[in-house]
């Protein structure tokens, strides 16, 4: 009986008490409001909505610059980082109307975010809010020193599944508020998003690629996919038919190449490298196979929550 009222004291303890997490998931997607402002100011210094995919088990992470999720343009800005290739690539304005930024090296490998260790050593559980439409825990950490800067930090994390809602850090130097709210935070990354976030790198570092037929690929496969993508895929097909400009050379491998190429062309920014597959017998390949990108050394340093947030999710 005694073992029985000390396991539900303990438990009492804990639930009212609980600890704040340690550390992001390691593939999460939201979209996050940035708002920046000052004790007494009522207007806020700095206002941004952006849509975020991070994914440190595949190795790249992805801003899509979305200011209005009720009105969402599907052709927006995009910075996508390439941990596995070691490359950022940017489109700064949209699909429709593309240039790209320069491609810059990043830095490190992309790893789960931790909370940083002076917020979770002085972080108290101050209790449960409403919070973008989540019961959310209420942890604070006031008074500790992170970059050289006094801050109080004060994070909200969904009490079923401990997932951020809002992380606020002020500066109490200067009375400026950072708060980051997260709304629909979730560790599955939307398929339509991964295509959206791979368009960056398909427009930019591989706008030239084509997609072509595998040479595996046989005359029986290569006939079904091009009966597929000439019909219920929707590609007119009118240059490969007799008369057509491309009808010759009159062989499955030439035509699946022309047919794939352009059914990939027309929907490589929706779909991204599922356009060019065709049941597994498509690849996405450099105009000439000599085209090939410089390694760049890697620098393993970890970023802390605070970091990466700071830096409005950047690829350093």
């Amino acid at each position: 009986m005694y073992l029985l009222f000390l396991f539900v004291s303990v438990y009492a303890i804990t639930a009212q008490n609980p600890t704040p997490p340690t550390t992001f998931p390691a593939t999460w997607y939201t979209w996050v409001v940035t708002s920046v402002t000052k004790s007494g100011v009522s207007k806020p210094l700095y206002d941004f909505g952006q849509l975020i995919a991070y994914d440190s088990v595949n190795q790249w992470s992805c801003r899509l610059n979305q200011q209005d999720l009720i009105n969402a343009n599907p052709n927006r800005p995009v910075d996508y980082c390439n941990y596995k290739g070691e490359l950022h690539y940017s489109i700064p304005n949209t699909y429709s109307n593309v240039t790209c930024a320069s491609s810059v090296a990043t830095q490190g490998n992309l790893t789960s975010i931790p909370y940083p260790p002076e917020y979770l050593n002085a972080a108290k559980f101050f209790g449960v809010d409403k919070v973008n439409q989540l019961t959310c825990n209420h942890f604070v950490a006031s008074g500790i020193m992170i970059a050289g800067e006094t801050l109080q930090m004060d994070v909200w994390t969904d009490t079923k599944t401990n997932m951020p809602c809002q992380i606020s850090v002020t500066d109490l130097s200067t009375t400026v508020v950072t708060t980051w709210a997260f709304d629909g935070f979730t560790i599955a990354i939307p398929p339509d998003s991964i295509n959206q976030c791979l368009a960056a790198m398909i427009l930019c570092a591989e706008n030239n690629w084509v997609c072509n037929a595998m040479s595996s690929a046989t005359d029986a496969q290569l006939i079904a996919a091009l009966s597929w993508v000439c019909g219920a895929g929707g590609l007119n097909c009118g240059p490969i038919n007799p008369g057509g400009s491309n009808y010759y050379p009159n062989t499955p491998q030439a035509h699946a190449d022309w047919a794939f190429n352009a059914y990939y062309l027309l929907y490589r920014t929706t779909q991204g490298p599922a356009a060019c597959n065709f049941g597994g017998i498509a690849q996405i390949v450099p105009p000439n196979s000599t085209v090939t990108i410089a390694p760049n050394k890697k620098r393993l340093v970890p970023l802390d929550v605070y970091q990466v947030f700071s830096n409005s999710i950047t690829c350093d």
